[in-house]
C-alpha cells in the first residue's frame, strides 16, 4: 500500500513536537535556506528587457562621486 502525503505530513508533525523550540528553529531555518537554494534565479549580470543600460556620462559621473565618498 503506498504513503498517502497526508501520512508523511503527519508522520512529520509528529516529529517535530517531540524537538525543543529551539531545535524546531534550527530546522525551520534549514529547510527554509534549502528552499533558496533550489529555487532558480536570474544571473546579476542580466539586467531586466526594459532597462536601459547606463549611458558613459552617468557612469562617470557615478564613478566621481564614489571617489569623493
Amino acid at each position: 500500500m503506498p504513503i498517502k502525503p497526508n501520512d508523511i505530513v503527519s508522520s512529520i508533525v509528529t516529529e517535530l513536537k517531540s524537538l525543543n523550540k529551539s531545535e524546531q528553529e534550527e530546522l525551520l531555518v534549514k529547510l527554509r535556506a534549502k528552499r533558496l537554494l533550489r529555487k532558480k534565479r536570474a544571473p546579476f549580470s542580466n539586467p531586466e528587457k526594459n532597462t536601459k543600460p547606463a549611458s558613459m556620462q552617468q557612469i562617470d559621473k557615478w564613478k566621481h562621486e564614489s571617489r569623493k565618498a
